[in-house]
């Protein structure tokens, strides 16, 4: 299958995925996925990406559950950039750590956070803006939205 194909393919799968899923009210996983058998999405290249995305949820869900004698995380992520140049989760544990770790882990945290409020202002404007509902958040805008 040639790159046009494969980016084609993932638009028209992207497009059926979309519209199975429209709905007025949360969905939960199961009420996803049965909503996407009815539609047949799953081809044979489908099944085997689900497969694999079912096998990292898997470990990323076993790594956060593995917990230490204080209740910590025994593993921790950050964002790192593979050999292809894309970026991508990694993971180590945190009885490995040497002092770069620690700060890499932290500026990772600390950035997200910040990603978290940045959403959460943006969901609120856009509360606003569509409804004309205010709501009061526990922390001030990000730097940028205070400049403007």
């Amino acid at each position: 299958m040639t790159k046009k194909e494969k980016e084609l393919l993932e638009k028209m799968s992207r497009r059926v995925f979309i519209e199975a899923l429209r709905s007025k009210e949360f969905l939960t996983t199961e009420q996803a996925i049965e909503r996407l058998d009815n539609r047949n999405f799953w081809n044979e290249d489908a099944i085997e990406s689900a497969i694999l995305e079912w096998k990292k949820a898997y470990v990323r869900r076993v790594m956060r559950k593995i917990k230490d004698g204080r209740g910590r995380p025994v593993f921790a992520n950050v964002e790192i950039t593979n050999e292809e140049g894309e970026t991508v989760h990694g993971y180590m544990q945190q009885a490995l750590f040497e002092v770069a770790h620690y700060k890499q882990v932290i500026n990772y945290h600390v950035d997200r956070a910040q990603h978290h409020i940045t959403e959460a202002h943006e969901y609120a404007k856009d509360l606003d803006h569509r409804y004309r509902v205010q709501v009061e958040l526990p922390f001030p805008p990000p730097a940028e939205e205070r400049a403007a």
